[in-house]
């Protein structure tokens, strides 16, 4: 048959061809938006119908039995295609106003002083049409068979054995989001110029209100207590599924004071923004309401976070994870605040917290590490080191937005935010290892993978994109600081500590990105063959949820069917629920978790599969090199060369395919080597055409 998998392909490549053709001039803007639409709206219908497990189906479409599965995909993708179709269209439909915002004539002013909306009566009966009606009547049509289960199986709650259909407060928070978000940008693109203050403060709002909403439901103790019940018989029957389906009810107060403390900023009380007053007096109380700020968004913040990644854990052995995190969000959020508002002359202050938040850091570490007295692991769900981590690392992608996004920058406001780029992806990377492995199959055996692919090596081409926040002293910025020095004559502002690229441009921005990536799978395959088994990690493993190395093929089995190990010490004893589960288990589990056991010289039984591995990873090197620097300076060798060592990438690809991230790297260097000769041979054909 017609596999999903397939599908979903030839959807992408659809999508990919409407592109280019679109770009080429050869479709029009509204053929190729429903086109994509349409190609979205199945593969959508796809991942829903094939996560989405057939006794819950009752909750994502109807009875069972009531309608066909094939009805059911189409009825999903007609209804997808309508909500992205709504949210696009403005973008293709609508031909923006303009409106002279230049100076406000008397006309214009209302008799309060205050000027009177002046847009056109037909753009605000399309605003009102398009708001009030259209979008919330598509939105509500999609809610039930396309939006509820999309954010079911984003948010883990339709495992195979635990699932939990999301509540109404959930349904109206994302349904909240969808519509604020969709709004906010088709003002933006309607009424370029500004205009309809109302619906933009409206459309914002309800964004954050619905984001908050639907994360703190589950969470808050009267949307949680009582209704969640298990719909897998595996849950009811297991001795563990209580303990599943428990968490914990108090995080959901820390999404509340972050909403609070945004409400208050946006209104007037907590207002970040440093306030002139009319006779030149500087403002005393900036400080203190971006401190009260910090302390109600920040540590809200932590709490959320922090509870629900120790959930299952008890109160006690979360205090040390959380008096750290909160104290590292506290400084971290003051940090973030100033570094967005100060002005560049007073730049000092935003280094004084970013130091401030130097020292905590190792401190706290310290502090949270306490928490293995009680013996809570390093990583994955309830792992201190993973929570404090994942916290850590979104202060400081926040820190590096905030300074990417200022209107002023100089070298030291560059330095700090490519410096806090770089740390925020390192703390995803290892948290993303530290969780999943290199495959998964030493966490749990195939059930950490993403349409076939491990968890571990998708997560880091979609954490790769946070290093194109990493900006360079361009020509263009270097011409601006120049004037800018000229014109109001700054302090002289140096970082006490950053990273700053000179060379850094907009043409090669995509470098950092692939070359942090094949890093990344090169190191990752290194710990394979090298320290994978050995007894170096023993004692991280020993600490984290689920980790077990498997040092021989005997290990392998044993950790999925429950036959006694010397190494697994896996006991005969099973009940009916694991022995269930077991049989779920992916057929291919066993298969990759011996060929990675056969990739390392700590677990392999002969040395010729870590040798084979060893020359892939030395096979996959040179076009990946070349991809890098071509990438950054458009240096490279000849096309000739590169097709040359095209054919080393099938090394990887045919013999060294026990280990996952080592094939990945294989896939980069092949497509990028192929992209690298595309790109020169239409260099040259342009040049010569210029002669």
């Amino acid at each position: 048959g017609y596999s999903p998998t397939l599908a979903i392909v030839t959807g992408l490549l659809t999508i990919i061809t409407t592109w280019h053709m679109r770009n080429m001039r050869v479709f029009k803007d509204g053929s190729s938006m429903v086109t994509i639409s349409f190609s979205l709206g199945k593969i959508f219908a796809l991942i829903i119908d094939n996560s989405v497990d057939v006794v819950d189906r009752s909750y994502y479409g109807g009875e069972k039995g009531s309608i066909s599965g094939l009805d059911m995909l189409l009825l999903r993708t007609g209804v997808a295609t309508a909500l992205l179709v709504a949210i696009f269209s403005p973008y293709v439909f609508m031909e923006p106003v303009h409106q002279k915002t230049s100076f406000v004539s008397r006309k214009r002013l209302g008799p309060s002083a205050k000027p009177v909306d002046s847009t056109p009566k037909r753009a605000r009966n399309t605003i009102w049409l398009y708001c009030a009606v259209i979008l919330p009547l598509v939105i509500l049509a999609a809610v039930p068979i396309v939006i509820k289960p999309l954010w079911g199986i984003l948010a883990g709650q339709n495992s195979a054995y635990y699932s939990r259909a999301p509540g109404l407060p959930e349904i109206i928070g994302y349904s909240m989001s969808i519509w604020g978000i969709a709004v906010l940008s088709m003002l933006n693109y309607f009424l370029p110029d500004g205009g309809k203050d109302e619906w933009r403060k409206v459309s914002a709002l309800c964004f954050l209100m619905g984001l908050a909403l639907s994360f703190a439901a589950p969470a808050l103790p009267e949307f949680g207590v009582g209704n969640e019940t298990s719909e897998s018989a595996f849950a009811t029957i297991s001795s563990v599924g209580g303990a599943v389906m428990s968490q914990s009810r108090m995080s959901g107060w820390g999404l509340m004071s972050a909403l609070l403390a945004t409400l208050l900023a946006l209104s007037g009380p907590l207002e970040l923004r440093e306030r002139r007053e009319k006779s030149g007096r500087k403002d005393d109380s900036h400080l203190l309401r971006v401190v009260v700020f910090s302390i109600i968004f920040g540590c809200g913040i932590s709490w959320f976070i922090t509870l629900q990644s120790m959930s299952g854990t008890s109160f006690v052995s979360c205090i040390f994870i959380l008096i750290s995190t909160l104290a590292l969000c506290f400084a971290g959020t003051l940090a973030v605040v100033l570094g967005y508002f100060v002005d560049a002359n007073d730049f000092e202050e935003v280094e004084i917290m970013t130091k401030l938040w130097a020292v905590i850091f190792p401190v706290m570490l310290i502090m949270a590490g306490f928490s293995t007295m009680f013996r809570v692991h390093l990583f994955g769900m309830g792992g201190w080191l993973s929570t404090y981590l994942s916290v850590a690392g979104l202060l400081q992608l926040a820190f590096a937005l905030a300074l990417r996004c200022r209107n002023e920058k100089n070298v030291a406001t560059r330095g700090l935010g490519n410096l806090s780029c770089i740390f925020s992806w390192l703390c995803a990377i290892i948290v993303l290892y530290g969780r999943y492995g290199i495959s998964g199959v030493d966490v749990s055996p195939g059930m950490n993978r993403i349409l076939g692919f491990p968890t571990s090596i998708v997560g880091t081409f979609m954490i790769a994109p946070i290093l194109l926040m990493l900006e360079g002293e361009s020509t263009q910025s270097r011409m601006t600081q120049r004037t800018y020095r000229l014109s109001s004559t700054p302090k002289k502002s140096k970082a006490w500590v950053g990273m700053n690229f000179t060379s850094l441009t907009a043409a090669n921005r995509y470098a950092p990105l692939l070359a942090g990536t094949a890093s990344v799978l090169l190191i990752s395959s290194l710990y394979a063959i090298f320290i994978r088994g050995c007894g170096l990690p023993s004692f991280l493993h020993s600490h984290s949820e689920g980790f077990n190395v498997h040092k021989s093929h005997e290990d392998v089995f044993a950790s999925i069917y429950g036959s006694s190990s010397r190494a697994t010490n896996v006991k005969l004893g099973e009940d009916v629920a694991s022995m269930a589960q077991k049989n779920l288990i992916h057929n291919n589990a066993v298969k990759i978790a011996a060929k990675l056991a056969g990739s390392g010289f700590w677990t392999s039984q002969s040395k010729s599969g870590p040798i084979l591995h060893l020359a892939g990873i030395a096979a996959v090197i040179p076009n990946l090199s070349y991809l890098v620097k071509y990438t950054w300076n458009g240096v490279t060798c000849s096309a000739f060369t590169i097709m040359v060592m095209l054919p080393l990438n099938a090394i990887p690809l045919t013999i060294s395919r026990g280990i996952p991230s080592l094939t990945a790297a294989a896939l980069l260097g092949l497509f990028g080597g192929l992209f690298q000769v595309f790109a020169m041979n239409k260099s040259q054909f342009k040049g010569k055409m210029r002669i």
